[in-house]
């Protein structure tokens, strides 16, 4: 190649072209240096295939998958530009990382569409994985995801590709135990990973929170169903409960797999629940205490069969009874929630019913439906991916609601709203959380410390101004405000002011222990954020003098 080199410094071009043939090999360096030829020459598509072919061949070659970005940005292809500066910064272990991150600096994150990116992103991950090109790329998943560019977190980082950077996770470990069977090769196809997942994370939550009869029955049919790896149960099982209880809940699944059968993968699960232990230092054993199961009353409602102006409330609320309403558009959500809610217990007397509606158009819809269907004086809005596994949880709330100072209770709000109507933007004084939230890859914590809060019948109470979605409950009726929020953003907050107007009061439950875990979705869509940003403009709109 050194003829060639010099051929090229000296820009005779075509013969640097015609000694290339003569020396054809299939080296990255002849690629590079082919498709550099073929741009002098002006013959860029020609440099183009060429690039292609080299990263096709040598996907691990950062120079080539450089020069790929350079050429899709030459064609007006911004995303799929800035997408291979990613992988490329990822790759490069030389001097040339600080030309490649000042191109990548130089691609305006203003002018890019972030689902354009994700989707992008998800499609070079897919094309990597086939190629077996597992390390590099969980690397550079890795660099994504926990990145601190603002445009990534914001705009690009979606539910989608948290499920890819697990599954290269649990790869990366089968690797190393030099399993024949890939779950990256397994779980191609990023839905079904997303569906036996939500099987899974039920299971293992069940476990941790003492459900152990119904946990172990789920695991054993999983086992059965999915010849999934070790590894795979033990990243999912990281993923799935708090980090103090990881080892614990491993543990418990490891002797249920040796019950089973299969012995070897319960060895390797056992190993991986005690270097968690290491790794976290304190870890805890999960309750397996026994419970009381309480009957439920469940009404299944179609709001396409609701006519909302030929529906009056009940005449007479029931003091003694506790409904939960709840939008839902998925039956095994529906299920885990139900299972929750009967072994919730209630003050003495009191009873339980609960109301899911299917189809509604906007929540407002939903919960209006619910709330004039239901004749109970207490009424706990939830989301469907809501699980109150605090068994002793309603009971706090109703004791709560039986204050007069308080009608209305949430597990997560803000003292002040902030100007734009975005309450988690609220300082860090002013914001207040007392529940586990499930970010796919991890299950965070997060409990306001109790300083400065008014306690009240064994319980503390902090008193907001507005009050967050995931969980609201209620012992005063007011109508939703469907005449304004005719999606599913907003009308949380709007509600929590409509009591306020009232002439109610709202408080996040704290009782320094978080009862009830809800996932986060971390989806990105044009359609969404459109209808959010519209919601966001209303509530400013029609609350900017409270």
């Amino acid at each position: 190649m050194e003829q060639v080199r010099s051929l090229m410094e000296r820009k005779e071009y075509e013969r640097a072209l015609q000694c290339l043939k003569e020396k054809k090999n299939d080296s990255a360096e002849y690629y590079i240096y082919l498709a550099s030829i073929q741009e002098n020459l002006r013959y860029v598509e020609d440099a183009l295939q060429t690039v292609q072919e080299g990263c096709r061949m040598y996907p691990d070659n950062y120079e080539l998958v450089f020069m790929f970005g350079n050429y899709q940005l030459y064609y007006g292809e911004r995303e799929k530009s800035y997408v291979q500066y990613l992988l490329a910064v990822t790759l490069c272990d030389t001097q040339d990382l600080r030309i490649i991150q000042e191109n990548l600096n130089e691609v305006s994150t203003e002018e890019l569409d972030g689902v354009k990116v994700s989707e992008e992103i998800q499609k070079v991950i897919k094309e990597r994985i086939m190629l077996g090109e597992y390390e590099d790329t969980y690397r550079f998943v890795s660099d994504v995801v926990f990145s601190d560019n603002t445009f990534l977190f914001k705009k690009v980082i979606d539910q989608w590709i948290r499920y890819d950077y697990m599954i290269l996770e649990i790869t990366a470990c089968e690797r190393k135990r030099d399993l024949n069977t890939l779950s990256a090769d397994k779980y191609i196809d990023c839905a079904d990973f997303a569906r036996i997942l939500k099987e899974y994370k039920f299971a293992f939550r069940c476990i941790w929170f003492g459900f152990l009869e119904e946990g172990q029955k789920k695991v054993a049919e999983l086992i059965k169903q999915y010849n999934d790896s070790a590894d795979f149960w033990a990243v999912v099982g990281k993923c799935s409960v708090d980090e103090l209880y990881t080892a614990s809940v491993l543990e418990k699944t490891a002797k249920l797999i040796e019950e089973l059968g299969q012995t070897q993968k319960a060895e390797v699960l056992k190993r991986y629940a005690n270097a968690f232990k290491g790794i976290n230092g304190v870890n805890r054993e999960v309750f397996c205490g026994e419970r009381t199961k309480t009957e439920l009353e469940v009404h299944y409602l179609d709001a396409e069969e609701w006519d909302m102006t030929k529906i009056n409330p009940p005449k007479k609320r029931d003091a003694n009874k506790i409904s939960f309403i709840l939008c839902a558009n998925d039956e095994s959500y529906v299920e885990e929630v139900l299972l929750y809610l009967q072994y919730q217990n209630v003050p003495e007397n009191y009873r339980i019913s609960v109301f899911v509606i299917f189809h509604a158009k906007s929540m407002t819809q939903g919960y209006n439906i619910g709330m004039r269907a239901s004749d109970a004086v207490y009424k706990i809005y939830i989301h469907q991916d809501t699980f109150l596994f605090d068994v002793d949880f309603t009971k706090r709330l109703i004791r709560g609601l039986e204050d007069s100072h308080y009608q209305m209770l949430g597990v997560a709000g803000t003292s002040k709203m902030p100007k734009n109507g975005i309450w988690w933007d609220s300082s860090v004084e002013d914001k207040h959380l007392c529940l586990y939230q499930d970010w796919t890859l991890h299950v965070l914590r997060s409990v306001t410390d109790g300083q400065g809060i008014q306690e009240t019948f064994m319980q503390l109470i902090i008193p907001v101004q507005c009050l967050d979605g995931v969980l609201i409950a209620t012992s005063a009726d007011v109508a939703w405000r469907d005449d304004l929020f005719t999606n599913f953003h907003f009308y949380d907050v709007s509600q929590t002011m409509e009591f306020q107007r009232a002439g109610y009061r709202a408080g996040v439950l704290n009782c320094g222990m978080a009862g009830v875990l809800h996932e986060v979705s971390v989806g990105k869509n044009p359609a969404t954020e459109q209808a959010y940003e519209e919601s966001r403009r209303r509530f400013i709109t029609e609350y900017k003098n409270i």
